[in-house]
């Protein structure tokens, strides 16, 4: 009887964190996922994922642990228009692994998305539920993301011609989106070594400046900007209200690098 217990107790944890026996996605919608978010584990590969930083990664290390519980598939299934417009990915699988191209979204589906992600920006019940998730797994993507399109937006001009810097780096390089030349250079998008990076990590804000070139040329930036004021100011407004105040953010200046550098 005891084993009996025993094995019922581990069907229901497994059940309720939307797993059944050979790992079958169980939980059909956005809210029960942001419930039952893990801190750890990836459904990715190790070419997609090549290595796992838990909830101290970015959005591609949120994205595979997201998917232990809750499927790409089914998440599309419920979009009411396709996600991307053009780029690699195909019959609603991922690449990953592009090296010279990379997803246009759709912006009639990051409207959806937006608003769809964020389930508790409706439900006060919910976002208690889920403060906790969002404390330790969001807060500093959050933060970071903001940031970094904030300063971006200051110069306008300046975002421009990093883009295309960017984005030229890639075909005159070869060496696919983690071109060193280039992405060395986020780095310090927030602050330098020397004051602690700003007090953020430097992996998440070079991925976050990279994220943002490729919005601003896919013309979504903003759809996106939206979606993060939603989050924050349902899991963050004292955060977020204190940098809509703040008086000490000065306009991005340009870097101390060449604009166009030798690739050799």
């Amino acid at each position: 009887m005891k084993h009996y217990l025993v094995k019922l107790l581990m069907a229901v944890v497994f059940v309720a964190f939307g797993f059944a026996a050979g790992g079958q996605v169980k939980l059909t919608t956005v809210a029960e996922a942001w419930q039952f978010l893990p801190q750890s584990g990836s459904a990715c590969d190790e070419e997609d994922l090549s290595f796992d930083y838990g909830i101290g990664g970015g959005m591609r290390n949120f994205f595979c642990r997201a998917l232990t519980i809750y499927s790409w598939q089914a998440f599309l299934a419920s979009a009411p228009v396709p996600p991307f417009r053009s780029g690699p990915h195909r019959d609603g699988k991922l690449d990953l692994n592009s090296e010279q191209d990379f997803g246009y979204y759709n912006p009639k589906f990051v409207v959806w998305a937006t608003n769809s992600l964020i389930p508790a920006a409706e439900s006060p019940l919910l976002r208690r539920k889920t403060q906790g998730v969002y404390d330790d797994q969001v807060a500093e993507l959050a933060h970071t993301y903001f940031l970094v399109y904030q300063k971006l937006s200051s110069n306008p001009a300046l975002a421009a011609v990093e883009r295309q810097r960017y984005l030229d780096s890639i075909e005159t390089n070869g060496g696919g989106w983690d071109a060193s030349e280039v992405i060395d250079s986020y780095n310090e998008f927030l602050g330098d070594a020397d004051s602690n990076w700003g007090g953020h990590d430097p992996n998440l804000v070079r991925s976050s400046v990279m994220w943002w070139l490729r919005r601003q040329e896919d013309a979504t930036a903003s759809l996106w900007h939206t979606g993060l004021i939603k989050l924050l100011a349902t899991y963050d407004s004292a955060w977020l209200k204190e940098q809509n105040t703040s008086a000490t953010f000065q306009k991005w200046q340009a870097p101390l690098i060449k604009l166009k550098p030798e690739y050799k």
